[in-house]
């Protein structure tokens, strides 16, 4: 059973922020079932050579009240956002509504039989609100709004990486990045110091640092990126404004590893450069009323780095690579 104050009906699509509901492949999956139970019925009636028991009429019923239930599911069960309030729609059409103040927990709960998790929203007496799925279209949205906005979100062990991502996504004050930068790198000094020494026959250097970006002028095809796109150092260079003043509001900062030997970079066969990126530092517009943009540090990058470097010996012998002299045209920081 969930709570919530009753309501006449949703919110206009325009007046939304966003809306949690089923992919609309689920209607061809509703469909194909209520399809599959008339045909089996038809083919039952045209074919039977003896009198069909009454468990057979029951499986055929429930094939074919099932794909309705999905119908329904995708038509009506959704969760709309509208500034601070939430509004709940189940499966039958009943709608529900409550103001953001009223949730005091979000929690995700496997479920491998579903095979997917749960979301579930709890009051401040502990009630249920309303269940959802991880899976479901803007999901993701729904917990970057509840997190921006103090909600605890919690989660069961067993639990997929949906929500792990965004709980390790603190936000932090722009007069902490240079320090927390430096603790950063000496980490990830660490481990790569680490995983060169173990992997000495190898013969691979690691070059790493960390390297600014304007995150709306990435291009998502190229692994060197574009000097337009790079934070300067200096300010008022090329429309930067410079890492001495404040971050831009699209700023992002990534851990950059290249892979050299005998002092060449290493491209594979198809002569993609051998670059490993990992996002630590950036800045993103918060789902709060205010709308503030916040700086975020992502604590993830660490698990991030050690599963990447586990698994980069093993590749580096089993291929081949094209060994190629070059500089690059920026440089690598230890502290930004």
């Amino acid at each position: 059973m969930f709570y919530g104050k009753n309501s006449s009906r949703l919110p206009d699509e325009k007046e939304r922020d966003f809306t949690v509901r089923q992919h609309k492949i689920g209607y061809g999956i509703g469909i194909w079932m209520i399809a599959a139970g008339v045909l089996i019925l038809v083919l039952e009636i045209l074919y039977h050579v003896s009198a069909i028991p009454l468990w057979a009429y029951g499986m055929i019923l429930a094939i074919f009240a099932l794909g309705i239930w999905v119908c329904m599911e995708v038509k009506n069960r959704q969760l709309a956002v509208k500034g601070n309030r939430l509004y709940y729609c189940s499966a039958l059409g009943r709608v529900r509504q409550w103001p953001l103040e009223d949730i005091a927990s979000v929690r995700a709960v496997s479920n491998p039989s579903g095979g997917r998790d749960d979301l579930r929203l709890y009051d401040k007496k502990g009630r249920a609100l309303c269940r959802l799925e991880t899976n479901m279209k803007n999901a993701d949205s729904l917990l970057w709004y509840l997190y921006d906005n103090g909600i605890p979100l919690e989660m069961e062990k067993n639990t997929k990486r949906e929500l792990t991502d965004i709980i390790f996504q603190e936000p932090i004050e722009e007069e902490k990045l240079s320090g927390l930068s430096r603790k950063v790198y000496g980490q990830a000094r660490e481990m790569i110091e680490n995983w060169m020494e173990k992997n000495k026959k190898l013969g691979a250097e690691l070059i790493y640092g960390f390297a600014e970006y304007h995150g709306s002028r990435i291009d998502p095809e190229a692994q060197i990126q574009p000097e337009e796109s790079r934070i300067s150092d200096v300010v008022g260079e090329k429309g930067n404004p410079g890492t001495s003043g404040a971050k831009p509001d699209d700023y992002l900062c990534v851990l950059e590893i290249y892979v050299k030997k005998d002092n060449y970079f290493i491209r594979d066969r198809k002569k993609h450069l051998l670059l490993m990126d990992f996002q630590v530092f950036y800045k993103r517009k918060a789902r709060t009323e205010a709308g503030d943009v916040r700086l975020y540090y992502n604590e993830n990058w660490k698990k991030e780095v050690r599963d990447t470097l586990a698994s980069l010996a093993k590749y580096l012998q089993g291929h081949e690579f094209i060994m190629e002299e070059m500089e690059l045209d920026y440089e690598l920081k230890e502290v930004v």
